[in-house]
């Protein structure tokens, strides 16, 4: 169990590495599967490319915003086929945002 542990660790730290080193895109960490799909966890946070949805439109450059995500599903046509486009929103407070994009490179 000690040997599997140590292993383990050392797995952990050569991904992290590798992520530092800047060699691999995104490295992430498999926690298992719920509600059927698997849960992976970035190694080194992502930045969020947000839009602003409603709300206050000025944030100060240190705030902290403390948020919750939600989905909304909306019908699109696209090439003359009905499809289903779902967005992901966070919810701060007074303001909500769109999630536009994840982008894993080092800042």
């Amino acid at each position: 169990m000690k040997r599997a542990a140590c292993a383990g660790g050392l797995l952990l730290l050569c991904g992290w590495l590798q992520v530092r080193a800047g060699t691999h895109g995104a490295a992430f960490s498999y926690r298992g599967i719920e509600n059927g799909e698997a849960i992976l966890i970035p190694m080194t946070p992502p930045r969020v490319g947000v839009q602003l949805a409603k709300g206050v439109r000025e944030i100060n450059k240190a705030e902290t915003l403390v948020c919750t995500q939600d989905t909304v599903k909306h019908k699109s046509i696209v090439d003359g086929l009905e499809s289903e486009v779902t967005e992901l929103r966070l919810k701060c407070g007074d303001r909500e945002f769109i999630v536009k994009g994840l982008y894993f490179e080092e800042f």
